[in-house]
Order: structure tokens, then C-alpha cells, then sequence
């Protein structure tokens, strides 16, 4: 059978066009190029992990800090707060809160909507969710991470929905 070449793939004539990848890696192809959204999605684990390493620090500072004082370090503890120990877990709490969604929105928009405006606004949320360990604490500062971010979301969801529903 005669086969349709891409570079990197084969496809023989007994396959439908149902059977071709509707994605790719190449922005000189005529395929849906994902790229960009690629990109966003691995500056947010990388953001992530940057929130979790930061979180595992400020607890180990913490625990060294009290531990010379002969103190011991509870996290928890409502009589003796923590707001470094607060700020680190709070944002990293709200980044995994909001991940779901947020990774799901940006390729089910990038895939069913628009891959180029689902990096834009994929990459806006990175740039708000960076904010957040700044501003966390601070009314009405934190808004200018949160809202911007949940915002987004809410484009990438609404406009699949509608893309879907209509």
C-alpha cells in the first residue's frame, strides 16, 4: 500500500483521516501546533517544584532556627504562627488547588480552541501564579495574583465550553 510520509511518521493508504495526528511539534507543518502550550505547561512544573523546593527550605530554616533556641517547630501551631512557614505552604496549596483546572483548561483549548491563545493566556497564569508567594498575606495585593489567574482559567474553560456547546 502507498504511505503518506511526515517527517517521523508513515501513514499507508489504508488509514482514514481519522487515523492522522491532529497535533505537532513543528511549527512548519499544517498540523495544530502545540509548542507553545508545551512550553507553558513545563514553566508551570518547573514554578511548581521552584513553590515545593522553597516550601521544604523555609521548614528546614525554621526547625534549625527553634531547634537552637530549644524550641520545637510545630507548623500547626495557632499559638506560635509561622508566616514564612504560612506563606510557603499557602502558595503552594493554591498553585496544586488551582493546577487541575488550570492544566486541563489550557489543552482541551489549545487542542479544541486555539493553541496560539492558549499559550498567551497560559503564560499570563504563569506570570500571576509567580506573584503569588509576594503578595499572599497582603489584601488587596493578592488579588493582583489571584483574580488575573482565576480569570484565565475561566477563558480557557468557557471558551471549550462554548467551542463544545454551541
Amino acid at each position: 500500500s502507498t504511505g503518506i510520509q511526515h517527517p517521523g511518521l508513515i501513514y499507508t493508504s489504508d488509514m482514514s483521516s481519522d487515523d492522522l495526528p491532529l497535533i505537532s511539534l513543528s511549527s512548519s507543518s499544517s498540523f495544530i501546533n502545540i509548542r507553545g502550550v508545551g512550553l507553558v505547561t513545563l514553566a508551570y512544573f518547573v514554578l511548581w517544584y521552584a513553590f515545593l523546593i522553597r516550601q521544604s527550605v523555609v521548614k528546614f530554616q525554621l526547625t534549625k532556627r527553634l531547634k537552637a533556641q530549644d524550641k520545637k517547630f510545630n507548623r500547626y501551631s495557632l499559638a506560635d504562627p509561622h508566616p514564612r512557614m504560612l506563606n510557603a505552604d499557602r502558595t503552594v496549596g493554591n498553585t496544586m488547588e488551582q493546577g487541575i483546572p488550570f492544566l486541563v483548561c489550557l489543552w482541551m483549548h489549545a487542542l479544541l480552541v486555539s493553541p496560539r491563545s492558549a499559550t498567551y493566556a497560559g503564560a499570563a497564569y504563569i506570570a500571576f501564579r509567580a506573584l503569588y508567594p509576594f503578595v499572599w498575606g497582603r489584601p488587596p495585593w493578592l488579588f493582583l495574583s489571584t483574580i488575573p489567574g482565576y480569570i484565565l482559567i475561566w477563558y480557557l474553560g468557557g471558551s471549550v465550553a462554548w467551542k463544545l456547546l454551541w
